[in-house]
């Protein structure tokens, strides 16, 4: 998959979604429009001890004819010859048939020694890729023997830097000043091993947009990372979530849009794309795509906002549900019925206006660093701006809490309040989004004053 990807106009979905498929009993043509693709590859890799039988065939998905299709039984030493032929093979048969030229320019060069290391990398992948506590932590056993085994892999560095880089975000026993370092370090040894590699710039982009508040540099560092592969999924999402973050949701939604397309089976991109089309005023298309990354089993910044949206209609026994299902999936045990009671308080208060002094008076004994219902939300939808700016200075501190919820829903309309305050460009410095409007423009429509940003 990755050298067909480098194939210039050959469209080729993620591995994350190609496997989501694997089991399934859907015939090729409907799996082909669901995926908007014309051919199929498929097939199997069967291993035995120190040998592997591989078969694939290669199928045009609205005749269902069969384009070409090989066996190889090989020993694991030659796994990445394999590969290579493979890999030419297809692109001989799509020569053929649709004029595509590039098997002469396609090679495959082992990325490790090691088929013991190589097995631990692709397994750690899988697991990065598929997100959650479980997952991330055995992805980052799996990823750091896999560099123990080899210190000179490259990839498996890099996958390593973004499990690290993303982990604290699924579980409270893992703190950003613990993890942020070790993925610095383990993506910068990745681009000194080989300084091609797009995931290791694209997490460099993520540590410096969301935790060291660089994010003139974390542009830079997406720019990088897609400029050395346009396909990957996980850059076009994370400079997706900062451009949000920046306040520029138009341009988080190019990126955002891309992600999906690339990886349509992964729930993070359609939870954040809604974000963006939220905040461009295409509630119905914000809807959709929160509901789709819940169908994809992605709980994060689409439950919130479908909270957001139950409570401007008025139904607080919708916003509940969507509530509780966010307390439920981020709260550590130990606090559950208590953020399960404040959930269901908030969302009584948006609709009966008399409960609102109550629950903020409620607030003040919680943590301002809770998830949800975030206290500064709630007090600058409740008109205490100057409360929710106090709260926004504290929690908003680079390396130990993650901005990139806090940032996007800032720019929610009924938020000005906050935008406009001003203490609010001591927040925006802090945060490195002045030092990134002063250098790449300030967000459309958008004017510092008297200590605020007002925007048309």
């Amino acid at each position: 998959m990755n050298v067909l990807a480098n194939v210039e106009d050959l469209k080729v979905i993620s591995r994350t979604t190609s496997f989501a498929y694997r089991d399934s009993d859907l015939p090729l043509r409907d799996i082909a429009n669901e995926l908007n693709v014309n051919h199929i590859l498929e097939g199997s890799v069967r291993k035995s001890n120190n040998r592997v039988r591989i078969t694939a065939q290669l199928i045009h998905a609205d005749s269902d004819s069969h384009l070409w299709s090989d066996s190889y039984d090989r020993t694991l030493d030659d796994i990445f010859v394999v590969q290579e032929e493979i890999s030419k093979n297809i692109v001989a048969s799509l020569t053929e048939a649709l004029g595509y030229d590039a098997a002469a320019a396609l090679t495959v060069t082992a990325p490790t020694q090691s088929i013991e290391a190589y097995e631990l990398y692709l397994q750690g992948r899988h697991l990065f890729l598929a997100r959650g506590v479980a997952n991330l932590t055995n992805a980052i056993e799996r990823l750091e023997l896999a560099v123990e085994i080899d210190p000179d892999f490259a990839r498996a560095w890099s996958t390593l830097a973004g499990a690290w880089g993303v982990i604290s975000d699924y579980t409270p026993n893992i703190g950003r000043p613990e993890a942020v370092p070790k993925s610095k370090r383990a993506a910068e040894r990745a681009i000194e091993l080989d300084p091609n590699l797009s995931e290791a710039y694209a997490t460099l982009g993520l540590l410096n947009s969301s935790f060291y508040a660089k994010r003139v540099k974390a542009e830079d560092n997406f720019d990088k990372a897609i400029e050395l592969d346009p396909q990957d999924p996980m850059a076009r999402l994370w400079k997706g979530i900062a451009d949000l973050g920046n306040g520029q949701p138009e341009r988080a939604r190019v990126e955002l849009e891309a992600a999906v397309r690339i990886d349509p089976a992964l729930g993070i991109p359609h939870g954040w794309l809604g974000c963006a089309y939220f905040l461009l005023g295409d509630e119905d298309r914000a809807v959709e795509s929160w509901q789709r990354g819940l169908e994809l089993g992605y709980t994060g910044v689409n439950l919130v906002g479908l909270w957001d949206i139950a409570l401007r209609d008025g139904d607080a026994e919708e916003a509940k549900k969507y509530g509780f299902e966010f307390v439920r999936a981020f709260t550590d045990e130990s606090n559950l019925e208590e953020a399960l009671g404040l959930a269901s308080a908030v969302a009584d208060a948006y609709v009966d206006f008399s409960k609102r002094e109550d629950v903020m008076n409620e607030l003040e004994q919680v943590s301002p660093e809770l998830l949800f219902p975030a206290p500064w939300i709630v007090y600058t939808d409740f008109g205490d701006p100057d409360k929710a700016v106090e709260l926004l200075e504290t929690i908003l501190v680079p390396e130990t809490n993650p901005p990139s919820p806090t940032l996007t829903w800032l720019w929610n309309s009924g938020r000005e309040s906050v935008l406009q305050h001003p203490e609010f460009m001591n927040i925006a410095d802090t945060y490195g989004l002045l030092e990134y409007w002063e250098q790449k423009g300030y967000p459309v429509g958008c004017r510092a004053e008297n200590g605020g940003l007002y925007c048309d």
